[in-house]
C-alpha cells in the first residue's frame, strides 16, 4: 500500500493513500452485482442487463462512488496501521479525491483529528480521599432475608380479614363524579397491600375487609399523575375481594440453611453470606479509590477532551441505556413518551459522565507514556486466554490468531496498558484520612 504522511502537527494528520486501478475495477464488479436488480433497461429481464449497457445507459460512472466507498474502510484501516497511529486518533475522518482516473491510482487523501495530549500536574504528589467499607450485621440480615422471601409459600386464606402485606384478588371499577375513567376497571386483579402500587390511601381502606365484601374506597389523584384528567380529582372505586393470600417465611434454622446452601448450619451460611459482602465490598472499594485517583488526576492537569471524544462516550452510554430499556421489552419510543422525554435530552444527561470518561482516558494514556508503562507478550495471551474462557469460544486457536492479526490486539494492549496505569497511579496517590463508609454489592 502506498500511504504518504503529508502533515502532522498537535492537532490534526493528513496523509494520502491509493486504491490500484485493479482493485477499483474489482469493486466496481462487486457493485454492479450488488446493484443490478435494481435496473429496469428495455430489451432486458430486470436485474440481468450486462454492467456495460447499464453504464450506456446512465454514464460510465454510475457504479464509481459506491465502488469507492466500498473500498474506504479498509484502506483508511490499512493507512493507520502503516502509519502506526491508531492510539492517537479521535472521530471521523474528513475524505477527498485528490485524483481520479480509473484506469490509474486513485489517490484519497484523509484528514484526521488527532488526541490532545494533556499537560498532567504533578501527578507524584496527588491527594485523594480513602474508600473503606464496614459489613454489617444488618447486611448479613437482608441477605439472609431476601433468600427467606424467596423461598416463601403463598398460602390461601379462609379464616381472617386483608391485613398489611396480604395480596388480595380483587375486582374493581373507579369513577369520578359517577362517570367511569379509563383505565379505572380490572378484575382478577392481584394486589399486594401496603406495597404502594395503587393510589395513595386506596390499599389502606381494604384492611380489615373480608373475602366476598364489597368495598366502596374513596381516594384523591395526586396534584402530579400522569393523566391531566384526573390530577387532584375525588375518585370512587368500587371494589370486591376475591379472595386473600399470605406469604409465609421459612423458619430461620439449620434446615433454611440446607435448603438453599450447601452447609449444614445457620451459622456457617450465614458466615459464608459476609465473607461474600466483604470480598464484593472490597472489590467495590478498590473501583471507587481508584475513581478518585483519576479523579484527582484530571483536577490537577490541563486536559479537555475533544467533541469527536464525547461523542463517542456518549454513544456507548447510549447503547448501553438502549439495551437495558429493551430488556424489558420496551421499545425507545414508547419509554421516551412514557417519560414525557426524547433521545436528545437523554443524550444530553448522559454528556458529563461521558466527558468525564473521556478526559480520564486521555491523562490515564498520558501517565501510562510519561511513565513508561508496557504489556508483556505473555500478558496480552493471558488476557485472551481469560477472554476466549469468558465467551466459551469453540475453536480458541483460530480466536486467538484472528485477535492477535487485527485491531483486536491494539484494543487489548490498550486496555491492559490503562489498567496498569491507574494501578501504578494509585499507588502514588497519597490516600488521606478515610471516609468511613459502607460500600454495598
Amino acid at each position: 500500500m502506498n500511504t504518504k504522511l503529508v502533515s502532522r502537527d498537535e492537532k490534526k494528520i493528513v496523509f494520502t493513500s491509493e486504491i490500484s486501478s485493479e482493485a477499483f475495477e474489482a469493486s466496481i464488479n462487486k457493485v454492479y452485482n450488488k446493484m443490478r436488480s435494481r435496473f429496469n433497461i428495455p430489451g432486458f429481464r430486470k436485474g440481468k442487463a450486462p454492467r456495460k449497457i447499464i453504464e450506456l445507459n446512465y454514464g460510465e460512472g454510475i457504479f464509481f462512488e459506491d465502488a469507492v466507498n466500498d473500498l474506504l474502510p479498509d484502506l483508511f484501516e490499512e493507512s493507520v496501521k502503516e502509519l502506526e497511529i491508531g492510539k492517537d486518533i479521535c472521530g471521523m475522518p474528513k475524505i477527498d479525491i485528490e485524483e481520479f482516473d480509473k484506469n490509474k491510482a486513485i489517490v484519497i487523501k484523509f484528514e484526521q483529528e488527532l488526541k490532545p495530549v494533556p499537560e498532567l500536574g504533578d501527578y507524584k504528589n496527588l491527594v485523594a480521599d480513602d474508600v473503606k467499607f464496614e459489613v454489617t450485621d444488618e447486611m448479613v440480615d437482608e441477605r439472609v432475608n431476601k433468600e427467606r422471601e424467596n423461598n416463601a409459600r403463598i398460602v390461601s386464606i379462609e379464616d381472617r380479614p386483608v391485613k398489611d402485606m396480604d395480596t388480595v384478588n380483587i375486582d374493581f371499577e373507579g369513577s369520578v363524579e359517577g362517570v367511569p375513567f379509563e383505565g379505572g376497571k380490572s378484575e382478577n386483579y392481584d394486589l399486594v397491600v401496603g406495597s404502594h402500587t395503587f393510589i395513595p390511601g386506596f390499599e389502606e381502606q381494604l384492611i380489615g375487609k373480608n373475602i366476598g365484601d364489597n368495598v366502596d374506597v374513596n381516594v384523591i389523584f395526586p396534584e402530579e399523575y400522569h393523566s391531566e384528567e384526573l390530577k387532584g380529582k375525588e375518585a370512587l372505586f368500587k371494589v370486591k375481594i376475591n379472595s386473600i393470600k399470605e406469604k409465609q417465611l421459612p423458619e430461620l434454622d439449620d434446615e433454611f440453611a440446607q435448603d438453599v446452601s450447601e452447609f449444614d448450619t445457620l451459622e456457617e451460611y450465614r458466615a459464608d453470606i459476609k465473607k461474600n459482602l466483604i470480598e464484593s465490598a472490597e472489590r467495590n472499594a478498590l473501583v471507587q479509590k481508584q475513581n478518585n485517583a483519576i479523579d484527582a488526576l484530571i483536577e490537577s492537569s490541563n486536559v479537555e477532551a475533544p467533541e469527536s471524544m464525547v461523542n463517542e462516550e456518549v454513544d456507548k452510554a447510549f447503547r448501553d441505556f438502549a439495551g437495558r430499556i429493551r430488556q424489558y421489552n420496551m421499545e425507545l419510543d414508547n419509554y421516551f413518551k412514557m417519560l414525557n422525554t426524547t433521545e436528545e435530552a437523554v443524550r444530553e444527561q448522559l454528556k458529563p459522565e461521558a466527558t468525564k470518561r473521556a478526559n480520564a482516558e486521555l491523562v490515564i494514556d498520558a501517565f501510562a507514556k510519561l511513565e513508561n508503562i508496557e504489556v508483556s507478550e505473555e500478558e496480552i495471551d493471558k488476557e485472551i486466554d481469560e477472554f476466549g474462557k469468558n465467551m466459551k469460544v469453540k475453536d480458541f486457536e483460530g480466536f486467538k490468531k484472528e485477535l492477535k492479526s487485527g485491531e483486536g490486539l491494539e484494543g487489548i494492549t490498550a486496555s491492559l496498558i490503562r489498567r496498569k496505569a491507574v494501578d501504578h497511579l494509585v499507588s502514588l496517590v497519597k490516600f488521606q484520612e478515610p471516609k468511613k463508609e459502607t460500600v454495598e454489592e
